[in-house]
């Protein structure tokens, strides 16, 4: 598969759960609605830096992980249905859930970092992103210990 194939399932990836948090900021309690927006405003964030890696390296072919494929085969603006899900009136349950989606991001841009050679531009975008998403763990649960 193109390494730009992958890169454009990322974005998507980052756009669902942009989308996902608009979605909670619209159903949830204010405190939670104002943090959703905040993480909201970091995946788009994050969306515009995988775009400009795009602009900054070859295009190529590479040996991914397909699962990513697969996991990025999401319909965004197709989870208003549920929307008993997307609601959360405890902080606590919305943190929870929200370091899941941190958790799994760093695992998988771990994980895909490693088609790249330490120096290269690819492998330090990524683990720039993991260092985000690991930043953003961390005050997840500071704010769980808080709770």
């Amino acid at each position: 598969m193109k390494l730009y194939d992958y890169i454009d399932k990322y974005i998507e990836l980052e756009q669902y759960a942009s989308k996902l948090y608009e979605n909670i900021k619209t159903k949830s309690p204010d405190k939670i609605a104002n943090i959703a927006d905040n993480f909201a405003k970091e995946e788009i964030m994050h969306m515009e830096w995988l775009r400009k890696l795009k602009l900054e390296i070859p295009n190529r072919t590479i040996e991914g992980n397909d699962e990513l494929y697969f996991l990025s085969d999401y319909n965004p603006d197709g989870f208003e249905a549920k929307d008993e899900e997307f609601r959360f009136d405890s902080e606590k349950d919305f943190f929870l859930f929200a370091l899941q989606l941190e958790k799994n991001s760093i695992l998988s841009y771990n994980e895909f970092k490693d088609n790249f050679q330490r120096d290269s531009k690819e492998y330090g975008f990524f683990e720039k992103m993991i260092h985000e998403e690991r930043k953003h763990m961390v005050y997840i649960l500071k704010v769980l210990q808080e709770i």
